[in-house]
């Protein structure tokens, strides 16, 4: 009796008509549903890319190397290598210590090669261009001021 079918000529001829019956939310779900595709779309680029990156392997005490006879400063780092399916690498290094600490970091990229490698902190100032040869061989020279860390990204040429 909501449309006042007597006396409005404009008013369904039946109450079975399917746009006097609303359900109470549908509109309120059918403009949500814009959005839950947005958000859809955006937990599938965020599980993309963190599918992109690959750990290759966790670096402790084992791939850590004094930098020099009776330097003991090398077990006071911690260290991580992650490079993704395009083959962006990053390699993480923390001096966990109070003195300043030294060591050698075995990478683990066999493709180091014969070539140049830029590594550029993404976190400070530091910069090195390194011979692949080298990190192939000894690994990654760090001196690292006390309880500092580097975050490498590494890129050949």
């Amino acid at each position: 009796m909501a449309t006042h079918p007597f006396e409005n000529t404009n008013a369904p001829p039946h109450p079975f008509v399917t746009n006097l019956y609303k359900p109470r939310l549908l509109e309120e779900a059918r403009l949500e549903e814009a959005d839950v595709q947005r958000l859809w779309e955006k937990a599938g680029e965020a599980g993309r890319t963190s599918r992109s990156y690959v750990l290759i392997t966790v670096l402790l005490a084992g791939a850590l190397f004094p930098a020099s006879d009776g330097n003991g400063s090398f077990d006071a780092f911690l260290a991580y290598a992650w490079q993704d399916y395009n083959g962006a690498r990053l390699v993480v290094a923390v001096n966990y210590a109070a003195p300043p600490s030294q060591c050698y970091v075995r990478l683990p990229f066999s493709d180091l090669g014969s070539g140049r490698w830029r590594l550029r902190d993404l976190l400070g100032e530091a910069h090195y261009e390194r011979d692949g040869n080298e990190l192939k061989s000894r690994g990654l020279f760090l001196d690292v001021p006390p309880w500092q860390y580097h975050v490498f990204e590494m890129v050949s040429g």
